[in-house]
């Protein structure tokens, strides 16, 4: 049930470890990313540690605001690592959603495209010392397959701007070359 409490049980073996930009200890406070799929939907949660969860900020709504800006986390997506093509897409503490598809041109250079929307159900809940978020993400069959065997690139991130700090599981700076992989069992 996507409700953002994250305790049903296909949230388990959590990743914890994060790093700096530059390689480093997480400044951040401690978080779990949870990774789960069907055959027609990719599952994400994230727990965000907070002793100060009531000063946590998450000023966007809707639809691609300034998530960024928020306390918030942060998934790349390469379905198909052969290509170039990731999907980027934000959730802050209250579940307003940023997306965008992004490439690299010839020059190497990553352009956004953020006309392009995924189709998510996101719950966000705030707790004490903590704030939650779990999201089913419809995939589009003619774009991404998930099932046994199959490998994408990822990375993903938490943003703590009260303490300016972020912390990535793999610190790529979008770079598609440099994404982690996300095995499906």
């Amino acid at each position: 049930m996507i409700d953002g409490r994250v305790v049903d049980k296909c949230w388990r073996n959590p990743v914890t470890h994060l790093l700096d930009s530059a390689g480093g200890p997480a400044k951040t406070d401690s978080t779990r990313f949870y990774f789960a799929y069907d055959s027609a939907n990719l599952y994400l949660a994230a727990v965000c540690f907070d002793p100060a969860v009531t000063t946590v900020k998450a000023q966007a709504s809707g639809r691609d605001g300034a998530v960024d800006e928020d306390d918030c986390v942060c998934y790349l997506f390469r379905p198909d690592t052969s290509k170039a093509d990731v999907f980027q897409v934000l959730f802050n503490a209250t579940g307003a959603v940023f997306d965008q598809a992004m490439s690299v041109n010839e020059q190497g250079v990553v352009c956004p495209g953020p006309a392009w929307d995924g189709d998510y159900t996101v719950k966000a809940l705030l707790g004490i010392g903590f704030w939650s978020i779990e999201v089913r993400v419809a995939l589009p069959v003619e774009l991404v397959r998930a099932g046994p065997g199959e490998a994408w690139g990822v990375d993903f991130r938490r943003k703590q701007p009260g303490r300016n700090a972020s912390a990535d599981w793999q610190p790529t700076g979008h770079d598609p070359s440099a994404l982690g992989l996300l095995l499906f069992r």
